[in-house]
């Protein structure tokens, strides 16, 4: 049996035949954490110099921290891992790596003199997506009416009653919604992410509510799969089943609440519509709602045929917030109830793209496909 750290090596050469390593969240910093550390949280929780090597700056951050932390300054400058990393991750080796250092802590000093600790200043006040920090001003954005996301519109707010209404009437009947327990989905998933090109592979997701998923995805150097079995989540690869943790349990649990949309009284609370706004062209209503881990978060309706087109929440990091968008596309009828056919996932720096080509609804699925295999 392979030990943890032997397989993430061997999972890291993988990676960079397949360029898939973030859509699983199965990243080389978290395999190397150590398997005993505390949740999040906790006050037992071990610092990032505790798990990690080689760490210089940020030693004090706790080890759960650390992985959002990475994918802020990944997103901020738009780059991947490699920027500043080697296979090995510890290694100093590319001076990326001592720069970013430098800039970690002018950063914190600039915070600390200035703003009193806060992290007002970090990568993406003067990187914006970019290696290199601007000195002159852009104007494309002037000239262009760039505006990310939406944008406001006018009219009269419906009643959040009447939105959701209007939502269940499009999906299906209330009975039908109401029966839906397990879903199969079968399609492609394509990574688009920074410092590589777009990447699609063959996936298998199943979901049993109210909390059970499990998808298998087809590497080049073989199948991987995740699973959460409603109390924990596990990663298969070949001969070597490892537990997720931390942001890798969320990411899988997030995969667990697909079904979750189709009843969201039952699955969201504190509904309040918020505004009518243009979202790609078309117009929508905004009504703001409490996801069922207390976080508060943006679903965007389709003014037209009231189903449900984005669901928009923040990833909070220890350098600044993340964008976490989902957007629901190609809706298609299935058992009589309106599924979509492609749901995008951006979660800075990268996006996931599911096309489902196949979906049953409420095939049997029996327990033990989302329990952890034995090897």
């Amino acid at each position: 049996m392979r030990s943890a750290r032997q397989f993430s090596r061997r999972f890291r050469s993988l990676i960079a035949v397949s360029g898939l390593a973030v859509a699983f969240g199965f990243t080389v910093r978290s395999v190397d954490s150590a398997p005993g550390a505390q949740a999040p949280g906790s006050v037992d929780e071990k610092t990032a110099a505790q798990v990690f090597k080689n760490i210089q700056m940020l030693k004090e951050m706790p080890a759960s921290q650390l992985n959002r932390a990475m994918d802020f300054m990944s997103a901020s400058l738009g780059v991947a891992c490699d920027f500043c990393h080697t296979s090995a991750m510890e290694s100093d080796e590319k001076s990326t790596k001592l720069t970013t250092r430098k800039m970690i802590a002018m950063t914190a000093d600039i915070n600390k003199q200035w703003f009193s600790g806060f992290s007002v200043v970090n990568c993406y006040t003067c990187h914006r997506g970019r290696t290199e920090p601007g000195s002159s001003l852009d104007l494309s954005n002037l000239i262009s009416g760039f505006s990310e996301g939406s944008t406001a519109s006018t009219g009269e707010l419906p009643a959040a009653e009447q939105v959701i209404a209007r939502y269940e009437s499009a999906l299906g009947s209330g009975a039908a919604i109401a029966s839906v327990s397990t879903g199969v989905m079968i399609g492609d998933m394509t990574l688009h992410g920074p410092g590589s090109a777009k990447t699609t592979a063959a996936v298998e997701m199943y979901n049993k509510a109210p909390d059970k998923v499990m998808y298998n995805v087809s590497l080049p150097g073989g199948p991987v799969s995740r699973g959460f079995d409603g109390k924990s989540g596990w990663v298969s690869q070949g001969n070597q089943v490892l537990p997720l943790e931390r942001d890798e349990l969320s990411r899988i649990q997030s995969y667990a609440g697909l079904l979750q949309y189709l009843n969201l009284k039952q699955n969201f609370s504190g509904f309040r519509v918020l505004s009518r706004e243009k979202l790609e062209g078309r117009d929508v209503i905004v009504a703001g709602a409490a996801a069922r881990d207390g976080s508060r978060i943006k679903l965007y309706f389709d003014a037209a045929s009231g189903l449900l087109v984005r669901r928009a929440g923040q990833i909070r990091t220890p350098f600044g917030v993340l964008p976490d968008i989902t957007d629901f596309e190609n809706y298609r009828r299935v058992s009589g109830i309106a599924f979509p056919f492609r749901i995008k996932r951006l979660r800075p720096p990268t996006l996931e793209v599911f096309d489902f080509r196949e979906v049953k609804i409420n095939v049997p699925i029996d327990d033990s496909r989302f329990i952890a295999p034995q090897r």
